[in-house]
């Protein structure tokens, strides 16, 4: 009964896609998949495939073709493979079991991956892991590492962190040339790479950053093995990527297509349906369970050695299979007709061999073993990857998050096991980078190291870099390793993968039961050495970047192993007590050339000097190539499972043609042992189509064609073998899953030659696509139907929502008008539940104001972010509000005063405005303090300017109540059209308003004309005219004068006559406005409340392969300056606040001042460029636009050509006068880059002494736009010499923009 409870286990799991199964750990969950085979269809009398029959009895001798020692990654995959020719029969024999069951959950969801995976020796799982320790590795400070193997169906594939890339073009070739067979190179083995995965692209809605992966390094047909991205994107990994970017790393499309150097997130072997691990197991063994075709599995049992007959022939496999509780163990041998397949893993592959008398002669002998074959690299070449890593805190969410909370931790579970999403649907941060050692580390090595480095490809990185959301520290015990302090931890660690170290394996027994002797022997090599001290160094520079960008919040201390970490000597101390195998062991077994001795396999697995024996592992790689090596022991098993059995890469699942149709009833053939198709076969389907269905026809038509053409399209056949009608025509197998124009075109071609060669007549194509059979009478159209289009919902927020109270909020204010973020809270708070300031709780990183992406996304809301963001409701966003109070005014007042906001009556109606059929609004005499409000429908409403009704903490606008958060005005949408009537000029002009309409659909000049008719005498000061400016900007402040010929030009655009009384003739010669400066309230900043600070373009460097010069030279000096990308100018001073809160209560971004201090440096060479190119008079220009007082060119001294300096030198000196003249810009020239760097200390220290003393003034982002920011200056400096005049630099930034707030005329000059 065990055996047929755990094989109905493994029926169920290949077919638990959503909706998602609870997750389980014990036998008890076969009754919830129903309709799977399990013991519930026995019990009630079900009939159907004895699933025990697929599990070996332990104790009974029985012959195979094949005995596979070994169920994990290559083991199964191989098995499998071989098994799916029914004619052939595999045995696999597996020390564990099935890890859902004996690990569960720990063992299927992603982020449970690192359970059991420390370096404390005591930090395993007996169920799942063997428990392996290695010998004191002298690298690493003499310690002993628990080494985590999987023991279990799967292998280390159901251990592993599940990443799935692939090696570069370099690699493979070296691996070819190692073994002397091309067959290994890229373009060669890429189908095998192919052959196994299912690819699932992703999800583009979950990750904000840039992520692809090149389609074509899949293939459609391939499978079973999922491989995807995960069902959740990592906060951490965006960072990342904008930290690997900004040392230089490049983006890749994917990681499969053979290039590694650069950066990308990785495919991971994870079911994308429901968010579990996929396995060799989950996916090679389930898929062949389900389809009746599984290998015989000896479960919990252990090979123990391999017998060879007198001609050295592996001929048969001792087994032993161990009772719990002390119950003696059985022993029983497994025989082989054809051949033994060891696929035990790196350490125990080498272990089987030497205690079955196969290996170093010495070693066998010490140990009383029989030598068979002295063969003396078995056990040697034991190539392995490290990693050690930098820890700081971080303001994302990562592990660290549920280490802290149990509450978290049981949220993050619920989410999983919900809907297979959420952290614990991922392990890592996602992404990954590669890259060889830059300069200026590469500079520190010695030139042995360079030299031993360089021997790899071109395209071999030399170090990679795993991101991890989670604190490792010494990598003891995942569980414990957090701090548990309340902080979120990540952590940055490089990678050797390039490593000259050299371990080995060996043996102190001659029983299997014994752990061989592992040695590593890590960081051994000088050159691994030094590329750890310099990895290490580089790591500071990409968290620099990230602490740059805003991630960290440890304020420049990072946390492990700390700042006082800086000399090589503790540095190398430091990765020696920190540092653990990323579990990458590979080589014990080498393939190699006939002339290598210490080659244990041929190119075709095959062990040398022993018949009918093979190994089929990463023990069997000759070389570790660069990254993770699980897809390569995947391509490997297809490789050599092609090989035994003849077949082509290309033929999908490996199934042998004659099998499946005779495990389908159909035909008997017998299989081809070419594998690629012959004519016995194409004659045995040739004779057997006559007596068959035209189904069946087709089928074997198909796979006629198959066989021609070298592919097997096995969904295709499933599918049509599946189909319950009969097909009278092959173009009507087009509806089924699996078909395309091409297959039925074929299929057509082979039973056309099959019909003519057998005397058949030809079906002919129905001109409707039409099937029957069985349903007759209900004859089918399979023709595929065009869905109908949905139609696109609505956006409906949900009451009392972010966006709900966002888009009331923005409703309550004025149409022309644009708010903060600041004043738009204040107004949106009062109808929101959530906080749009305060998260929910420490968990959680959201606010109600993360609804407004949604609301922008959906074009409800418009923003601007110049120079201040600001924001304002769209058309749409209008007729949205519009719904929201009219279909929700009762339910908006009871929710009021549930909330405290009692309201004796409904929000007053506006006396001026009386809302009639048919969209008309009657004007009624107002008040001097009342407003007029409309919703303007055409376009000549669009874009209109009013004043503000209302100060700056968004007071009502208008008649309504004047409430500081902007209570509902009224039930019914309304936009203001225009500014006030005053009431009094009218009445003196005897003008009755009282039955006056509007007509929405009149044009407005048309209607302003007809005013004009009924208003004799009337002038233009009488009338609050709307400025038609469609492409303008809003304007700070418009003169009277502008408005009032603005509304002469719309008054001559809508009349043929003119009334002089009206409308006297507009001067001759053109007023000019004179600037009249804003109201506003300044903000100060005392001494003491700030520090003056240098940026740095990070695109300044001293060379391409030296881009930290600059900043360490600053360092080294005292300054320590921010480095970030500038809108303008390459280095700019600023005041930062000390208190971060400071500019955010006064409704301002950021927490820096923009001071009148910049520099543009140029080098000669640079200078010349950009004379030739127009940039330098186009970044003159931008200077001068941006308001800064004191522009400094610094001209750098580079070595140029003697032709190209004499024939620029007039163009150059030209410049420099100009610049000086013209411009009034001080011009400096440097010696060169250190030159430049005293200098800008120099200018740091002047800096700070001249504004750190005194008090600035800044101009709020609120009064500013690109029009009025110059005459503004202008104005204050001339009124207020004594005082300094900034802008936050935030504001700064916005209007020095370089494509923002272009008017015509600046585009014209730029292209001049």
């Amino acid at each position: 009964m065990t055996y047929l409870t755990v094989d109905s286990r493994s029926g169920v799991n290949a077919k638990m896609h959503p909706p998602y199964l609870q997750l389980l750990s014990s036998f008890s969950f076969v009754a919830l998949a129903a309709g799977e085979l399990n013991l519930l269809t026995y019990a009630t009398g079900g009939l159907g495939q004895v699933l025990g029959s697929t599990f070996g009895l332990p104790g009974a001798n029985a012959t195979f073709d094949y005995v596979v020692v070994g169920g994990g990654t290559a083991g199964l995959t191989i098995a499998t493979r071989l098994a799916s020719d029914p004619s052939v029969s595999v045995a696999v024999i597996e020390a564990g079991g099935f890890y859902e069951v004996d690990n569960g959950n720990r063992s299927v969801v992603p982020g449970y991956s690192s359970y059991f995976t420390g370096a404390d020796p005591k930090n395993y799982q007996p169920l799942i892991d063997w428990g392996f320790v290695t010998e004191p590795q002298e690298g690493a400070l003499q310690r002993r590492f628990h080494y985590a193997r999987g023991k279990t169906l799967g292998g280390s594939s159901a251990r592993n962190y599940m990443i799935y890339h692939r090696p570069t073009v370099g690699a493979m070739q070296k691996w070819a040339d190692e073994v002397g067979d091309q067959s290994y190179t890229w373009d060669n083995i890429l189908p095998f790479f192919k052959k196994s995965c299912n690819f699932t692209s992703f999800n583009k809605a979950l990750y904000n950053a840039t992520i692809s992966q090149d389609p074509s390094a899949f293939d459609p047909q391939g499978g079973p093995l999922h491989t995807s991205f995960s069902n959740y994107a990592d906060g951490f990994g965006s960072w990342a990527q904008k930290g690997f970017t900004g040392v230089g790393m490049e983006l890749q499309d994917g990681l499969n297509s053979g290039i590694l150097n650069g950066t990308s997130f990785s495919t991971l072997t994870i079911d994308p349906r429901n968010g579990y691990r996929s396995s060799s197991e989950s996916s090679f063994l389930q898929a062949a369970l389900q389809n009746g075709t599984a290998p015989m599995i000896y479960k919990n049992s252990l090979a123990t050695r391999l017998l060879l007959d007198s001609n050295n022939t592996a001929t048969r496999v001792t087994v032993t299979t161990a009772g719990p509780y002390g119950i003696p163990a059985v022993n029983y041998t497994l025989s082989a007709r054809k051949e033994v397949i060891v696929s035990a893993g790196t350490f125990q592959s080498p272990q089987l061999l030497m205690v079955s008398g196969i290996g170093p002669k010495e070693q066998l002998e010490r140990n009383n073993i029989e030598v068979k074959k002295d063969l003396p690299g078995v056990g040697q070449n034991m190539w392995d990857h490290v990693l050690f890593g930098i820890s700081r805190r971080v303001n994302v969410l990562t592990a660290s998050a549920s280490a802290n909370s149990a509450v978290v931790a049981a949220r993050l579970a619920e989410q999983f096991r919900t809907n297979g999403s959420g952290p614990l649907a991922a392990f890592g941060a996602g992404i990954y980078g590669w890259e060889d050692l830059p300069q200026p580390y590469r500079s520190a090595l010695s030139n042995h190291s360079v030299r031993e480095l360089d021997s790899f490809p071109t395209d071999w990185p030399e170090l990679e870099w795993l991101p991890i959301s989670s604190f490792l520290g010494y990598r003891e015990n995942a569980l414990i390793a957090d701090p548990k302090d309340g902080y979120n931890y990540a952590t940055i660690n490089p990678g050797i993968i390039a490593p000259l170290s050299r371990g080995n394996i060996s043996i102190n027994s001659s029983e299997m039961s014994t752990h061989p002797i592992i040695n590593p022997n890590w960081l051994t090599s000088t050159t691994d050495q030094e590329l750890a001290i310099q990895g290490f160094k580089r790591a500071r520079e990409i968290w620099k970047v990230l602490e740059h960008a805003g991630l960290t919040v440890d304020d420049g201390e990072e946390y492990f192993p700390g700042n006082n970490v800086t000399e090589d000597k503790d540095i190398l101390n430091f990765i020696q007590r920190s540092m653990m195998t990323i579990y990458h062991a590979a080589g014990t077994c080498k393939m190699g050339k006939a002339a290598d001795k210490m080659a244990v396999l041929d190119s075709h697995a095959r062990v040398r000097g022993v018949s009918n024996l093979r190994v089929v592992d990463a023990s069997s790689f000759p070389i570790l190539p660069p990254g993770h090596p699980q897809s390569v022991i995947y391509a490997l098993a297809e490789k050599i499972a092609a090989d035994i059995l003849g077949l082509d890469a290309t033929i999908g699942e490996g199934y042998g043609l004659g099998g499946y149709f005779r495990d389908q009833g159909m035909v008997n053939l017998k299989k081809s042992s070419g594998g690629s198709g012959g004519s016995g076969e194409e004659e045995s389907m040739g004779m057997a189509l006559s007596s068959l269905r035209t189904t069946v026809v087709l089928m074997l038509a198909m796979a006629v064609s198959a066989v021609s053409m070298g592919v097997w399209y096995k969904k295709a056949c499933d599918s049509l073998r599946n189909c319950p009608l009969t097909l009278t025509h092959p173009s009507e197998t087009q509806a089924l899953n699996g078909f395309g124009p091409k297959i039925c075109e074929r299929l057509e071609q082979r039973l056309k030659q099959h019909c003519e060669e057998n005397g058949l007549p030809m079906p002919k194509r129905k001109s409707r696509k039409r099937v029957s059979g069985a349903l007759d009478e209900a004859t089918l159209d399979m023709t595929p139907t065009k869905k109908p289009r949905k139609s696109k919902k609505p956006y409906v927020p949900q009451l009392r929502s972010g966006a709900y109270a966002l888009i009331l909020g923005l409703s309550s204010i004025d149409d022309s008008e644009c708010v903060s973020r600041q004043q738009l809270i204040e107004l949106a708070q009062p109808h929101c539940d959530a906080s749009f300031t305060a998260t929910k709780d420490t968990t959680t990183f959201y606010t109600a104001w993360n609804s407004m992406k949604t609301l922008v996304d959906k074009d409800l809301v418009k923003e601007t972010s110049r120079p201040q963001r600001r924001y304002a409701l769209t058309d749409e966003g209008w007729e949205v509000a519009g719904k929201l109070k009219k279909v929700g005014k009762g339910i908006l007042d009871d929710d009021d005063t549930a909330h405290g906001r009692n309201r004796t009556a409904p929000p007053s109606r506006d006396p001026s405005l009386d809302l009639g059929d048919g969209g008309e609004v009657a004007l009624r005499p107002i008040s001097g303090n009342q407003s007029r409000r409309s919703r303007p429908t055409t376009a000549s409403y669009s874009n209109h300017q009013t004043t503000r009704e209302s100060n700056i903490h968004g007071q009502r606008l208008g008649g309504a109540v004047a409430d500081k958060y902007g209570t509902l005005p009224s039930s019914k949408p309304s936009r203001p059209v225009g500014k006030n009537l005053d009431a009094a000029p009218l009445a003196s002009k005897g003008l009755d308003r009282s039955h006056a309409t509007i007509d929405a659909d009149v044009p407005l000049a048309a209607r302003l004309q007809a005013e004009e008719n009924n208003l004799p005498g009337t002038t233009t000061n009488d009338l609050d005219f709307i400025e038609l400016l469609s492409s303008s900007p809003p304007r700070a402040s418009v003169p009277a004068v502008q408005r009032e010929r603005s509304a002469r030009a719309d008054f001559d655009r809508a009349s043929t006559q003119r009334d002089p009384e009206l409308l006297p003739e507009p001067p001759s010669r053109p007023q000019v406005a004179t600037f009249v400066p804003p109201t506003f309230q300044p903000i100060y900043l005392h001494p003491g409340a700030f520090t003056v600070e240098l940026i740095l373009d990070n695109r300044e460097i001293r060379s391409r392969e030296d881009r930290g010069y600059i900043e360490k030279e600053l360092i080294s000096k005292g300054i320590r300056p921010t480095v970030r990308a500038l809108p303008l100018g390459d280095f700019f001073w600023v005041a930062k606040c000390t208190n971060l809160e400071f500019l955010p209560r006064h409704g301002e971004e950021g927490t820096e001042i923009a001071l009148d201090y910049i520099i543009e440096r140029k080098r000669l060479d640079d200078l010349i460029s950009s004379i030739k190119d127009g940039r330098f008079h186009e970044q003159k220009f931008r200077l001068r636009r941006s308001g800064v007082k004191n522009v400094v060119y610094l001209l750098e001294d580079i070595a140029i050509s003697q032709e190209t300096r004499t024939k620029y030198y007039d163009a150059v000196q030209s410049a420099i006068a100009s610049t000086q003249v013209v411009n009034g810009y001080f011009m400096k020239r440097t010696r060169g880059i250190d030159d430049t760097i005293r200098y800008l200390t120099r200018m740091t220290r002047t800096l700070k002494e001249m504004y750190e003393s005194k008090p600035l003034t800044v101009f709020p982002s609120s009064i500013l736009s690109p029009s009025t920011y110059l005459p503004l200056l202008a104005h204050q400096a001339a009124s207020q010499s004594d005082q300094s005049h900034n802008i936050t630099y935030t504001s700064f930034a916005s209007l020095a923009s370089k494509t923002d707030n272009r008017t015509l005329r600046d585009v014209f000059l730029q292209m001049l």
